[in-house]
């Protein structure tokens, strides 16, 4: 579906986005259809942090990479306002553990290991008994 729209002209992919807003369900989705004011474009993006602001020729036709119909301009101050934004979406993150509980585990991780090695085939029997008592 999206071959087809690219080489419609702006302006109809505009009509079909405008389409797809109105039936969207989610709630901050939004067409802004022409904006007259620069500066006052540039305010409402600096309040949002958002990153540019893309022009395009309505006739234009969608191309990717750079093209004389389509100018990407930077909106000030965005790097600032974003700057924490990545932490968003990161997982939580497990707490630093202390040394004693660094200690703990590798005791843990060694005492697993020494069981492994006591529950192999050949144990002599009371071993493997008085092992299994101990559990």
């Amino acid at each position: 579906m999206a071959l087809i729209w690219r080489g419609l002209p702006l302006s109809e992919r505009k009509r079909d986005l405008s389409r797809l807003c109105r039936k969207s369900k989610v709630p901050f989705l939004k067409e802004v259809q022409t904006v007259p004011d620069g500066p006052v474009l540039f305010e409402h993006c600096r309040k949002f942090g958002f990153e540019r602001v893309v022009s395009k020729r309505l006739a234009s036709r969608y191309s990717s990479g750079p093209s004389r119909n389509w100018v990407k301009t930077k909106c000030p101050g965005w790097k600032g306002i974003n700057a924490g934004r990545h932490k968003m979406f990161e997982g939580s993150r497990k707490p630093e553990l202390t040394e004693a509980q660094k200690t703990l585990a590798k005791k843990r991780e060694e005492l697993s290991w020494v069981r492994a090695s006591l529950a192999r085939p050949g144990l002599r029997p009371g071993l493997r008994a008085a092992f299994k008592a101990q559990d």
